[in-house]
């Protein structure tokens, strides 16, 4: 089953959540900024995408990480093309909205682990499994190699992403590598 699920709010925070498999989504194009001042930023999209490995896309829209500024001083939007199977999507997020797409995570109101990775660059395992049983007896252990029994990405630091839902909305924090993750990460902001 395919879909996609675009979960919006007023407040400059946009989540999109895609239920397929990661191979699945490709970035067709990507401009950023206003009216006819527009930038090509499709290159550093498909760049990010690969270098999470392709598992997901997380990050907010801005001119400093996008680095093209094609208007100095006005609030610009990112234009996304990006296709699943056989249908496209066409997206614009305004500056300072999040932009979070997690193949295979289902929005639920209670809390729900949908996908947790472990890596860095364009290394990344998948350690859902390992983190449901965690987050289920309520463990808490120092994130490193040895828990998840690989290094995927050796010579690099590396962190912990989880993704989750709750409230139908999809939310995610990080834990770094040599740091503590407990299930109190859940009950804090971030």
């Amino acid at each position: 089953m395919k879909r996609l699920l675009l979960i919006g709010a007023t407040v400059s925070f946009y989540f999109l959540c895609m239920s397929v498999d990661a191979d699945n989504i490709w970035i067709i194009s990507a401009t950023y900024g206003v009216g006819n001042k527009q930038e090509d930023v499709a290159p550093q999209l498909k760049n990010m995408y690969v270098t999470h490995g392709g598992r997901f896309i997380n990050f907010t829209v801005r001119s400093k990480f996008l680095k093209k500024t094609p208007a100095p001083g006005i609030r610009k939007a990112l234009t996304m093309t990006y296709k699943i199977g056989n249908s496209y999507r066409n997206v614009t997020y305004p500056d300072k909205t999040r932009v979070l797409i997690v193949p295979g995570v289902r929005l639920t109101d209670e809390f729900s682990l949908g996908k947790a990775y472990y890596g860095a660059k364009n290394s990344w395992i998948d350690v859902t499994d390992y983190m449901s049983k965690a987050i289920k007896n309520n463990e808490k252990f120092i994130v490193n190699n040895d828990i998840f029994g690989s290094n995927p990405c050796k010579g690099v630091h590396k962190k912990l992403c989880i993704f989750y839902s709750e409230g139908k909305m999809l939310k995610y924090k990080y834990i770094h590598q040599k740091k503590e993750f407990s299930t109190d990460v859940f009950n804090s902001e971030k």
